[in-house]
């Protein structure tokens, strides 16, 4: 049975604060305790909570590409016995829901490797933001995806529900992050779902009375360490030995490009690459006796495609009959994304959908030719529809704009209540 660390508790809020961080930053406390991994929540979070004995990871506006190329690679020395490896990551690709088994195989994959080594692996919810300010992060994207990926992530990854525990009653200075206080109980709910499980970074002396961490204090007992993101560049991200590369030592076996008859065969280290290549900033893709693969590439749950040359295609991609788009690692994506500043759906298949589109998760919309979601007032087929920021139709009594309006269960107004009424324009 899966481990869940369901967590519940109050907090008050205080006055807004801003905050706010630069750069990437890596504060590595111990060997063995906590170690959180995020972007510029976990910034500000660190910024109010201090280091508390926590080994801190972050670059803001990261995700999946920055968690998998240097998020994971820069805190893995650190992962031992004992170790507890927070993941709060997802919130900046949480409208790209094809993200999520992405996300999900990822952590499950590296959380049996450091199960392995007698560390444990927590992912946190991502939390609420305030949807009544205007960014591109809605609840409705944030539910759906907790929601989704709780089931995917693997019997070796401790769920912890904090966006239950904080949903009523939070604040932000943004809309997106938060005030001291509630990153201080967020802080807090992380360290008591990592307590539930069974590890325990700090000594008795550290708690206060309530029994929650005395985060203030144990900020003030790291005074004065050099942080990684201090320290020279070649020792910034590991113990401070050079590699291969670095120490000029030239790697042996050749590295390059062989015409075998009709095949290109690209050599690393003297042996034929396999899967997926970045070569010089293009995308190439290799099947395992190193024969470079056109077409559409199928491999696990991944889709690409490949001009003649073995070229894989990133974002849009038609093949004369349809649409489609791959991120930027030239995977075929699926549900909703965003590009060139806008909302689009693709199928399971892959293919940019149109027309009606109901998210049996989220609610009705309309999807341009083009595949993007309207929003504002449209005519389409005779009727008027409103779709909010994200694309969602209008249903029931409505106030928009200081104007009310009564929409029907089907999305079409039924009468303007009181203001003006709308200019739509007609759907394309």
């Amino acid at each position: 049975m899966k481990k869940t660390a369901i967590l519940k508790i109050y907090l008050y809020l205080a006055a807004l604060i801003a905050a706010a961080g630069f750069g990437t930053r890596f504060v590595s406390a111990a060997p063995a305790g906590i170690i959180i991994l995020g972007d510029s929540r976990a910034e500000e979070m660190h910024q109010f909570v201090g280091d508390a004995g926590v080994s801190w990871c972050y670059k803001i506006g990261m995700g999946y590409l920055w968690m998998m190329s240097e998020g994971f690679p820069t805190i893995d020395g650190d992962v031992g016995p004992g170790t507890a490896v927070v993941i709060t990551l997802g919130v900046n690709d949480v409208v790209d829901q094809f993200r999520v088994p992405q996300y999900a195989a990822a952590i499950n994959e590296k959380a049996a490797e450091w199960r392995a080594r007698g560390a444990q692996t927590f992912y946190a919810s991502i939390t609420p933001v305030d949807d009544a300010l205007n960014h591109e992060e809605h609840n409705s994207d944030i539910v759906y995806w907790n929601n989704t990926i709780q089931p995917l992530l693997s019997q070796d990854v401790y769920y912890l529900d904090l966006y239950s525990a904080i949903i009523g009653n939070f604040a932000t200075v943004d809309g997106l992050h938060y005030t001291g206080d509630t990153y201080r109980t967020i802080f807090d709910l992380i360290i008591s779902g990592v307590e539930a499980a069974g590890y325990y970074p700090y000594s008795e002396e550290d708690y206060e009375d309530d029994g929650l961490p005395r985060t203030t204090l144990t900020a003030a007992d790291t005074e004065g360490e050099v942080s990684a993101a201090e320290l020279p560049a070649d020792t910034a991200w590991n113990d401070g030995t050079e590699s291969e590369a670095e120490s000029g030592e030239e790697v042996p076996g050749y590295t390059g490009w062989q015409a075998l008859q009709d095949t290109k065969i690209y050599y690393v280290d003297g042996e034929p690459a396999s899967g997926l290549q970045n070569i010089d900033g293009t995308l190439y893709f290799f099947n395992p006796e190193g024969e470079v693969m056109t077409g559409w590439i199928h491999d696990g749950g991944n889709t690409y495609a490949a001009d003649g040359e073995g070229v894989i295609h990133t974002g849009w991609i038609s093949d004369g009959r349809y649409w489609y788009y791959a991120d930027e690692s030239g995977i075929l994506v699926h549900g909703w994304f965003r590009a060139d500043g806008r909302r689009y759906h693709a199928g399971d298949d892959g293919i940019i959908d149109s027309g009606w589109y109901t998210d049996p998760d989220t609610g009705t919309f309309y999807l341009a030719g083009d595949g993007h979601a309207l929003t504002g007032w449209y005519e389409i087929d005779g009727q008027i529809y409103y779709f909010d920021d994200i694309g969602k139709m209008a249903e029931g009594d409505t106030v928009l704009d200081g104007g009310e309006y009564r929409f029907a269960d089907t999305g079409e107004l039924l009468e303007v209540i009181r203001g003006k009424k709308p200019e739509a324009e007609k759907a394309s």
